[in-house]
């Protein structure tokens, strides 16, 4: 089942997962360009990073949270003052083995435990202490061009300076990872085509928020 799957399994076994599906594709085996949304996003990248065979040319994440997830600015107020309770639970490796969202959270105010405890995105963005992947940056730099795209009408990434914001991780993408594409598009808005306001991806089970779907 994609939807529970995504919520209550690791992400590395859904990249895992993706990866052997994109491999027994014959229709991708001369390379493809990849569209990752939300937590496929992530899962897009994670793809190029660790396998990048066959290559993608081109990848775009649209409103995927590259630099992690924290809170939701909508609920801000809320949860704020669970966060204080709760935050530290989601990197005991209880929640890290069997909840998606958890690979990613990247809570400011516990970056060593974040660190140290992360099963996914600490290690895809080279954050583990006295490790560092130097293929990452290689595969990452053989794209021909990665763009990164927000939706002005996401509750989950409506601030600037929030981890799911695209400039965020573009920034530390950058600065992590060292090497960059040959080209890399951070998107500020995106437009319908003909119409000056603003679109979300349509809701459908294939493209619904963490689907992991890529």
């Amino acid at each position: 089942n994609g939807v529970v799957d995504s919520i209550a399994r690791p992400m590395d076994w859904q990249l895992q997962e993706l990866a052997a599906a994109i491999r027994a594709d014959p229709a991708l085996a001369e390379g493809f360009n990849m569209i990752g949304y939300s937590q496929g996003a992530l899962l897009a990248r994670g793809y190029v990073q660790r396998y990048n065979l066959p290559r993608v040319s081109t990848l775009v994440s649209w409103v995927g949270p590259q630099a992690g997830q924290f809170g939701v600015p909508a609920w801000d107020e809320m949860i704020g003052h669970i966060n204080k309770i709760t935050s530290a639970m989601w990197y005991t490796p209880a929640i890290q083995e069997r909840v998606s969202f958890a690979n990613y959270w990247r809570d400011p105010m516990r970056l060593d435990t974040y660190r140290s405890n992360s099963a996914f995105l600490a290690d895809l963005n080279n954050e583990v202490p006295g490790r560092r992947n130097e293929s990452y940056a290689t595969n990452l730099a053989s794209l021909d061009a990665f763009v990164l795209l927000p939706s002005t009408a996401s509750t989950a990434s409506a601030r600037p300076t929030h981890p799911s914001d695209p400039a965020a991780g573009a920034r530390l993408l950058h600065h992590r990872l060292d090497h960059r594409p040959a080209r890399v598009a951070v998107v500020p808005r995106l437009v319908a085509p003909g119409s000056s306001a603003p679109f979300s991806p349509p809701r459908s089970p294939a493209t619904s928020p963490g689907s992991g779907l890529a």
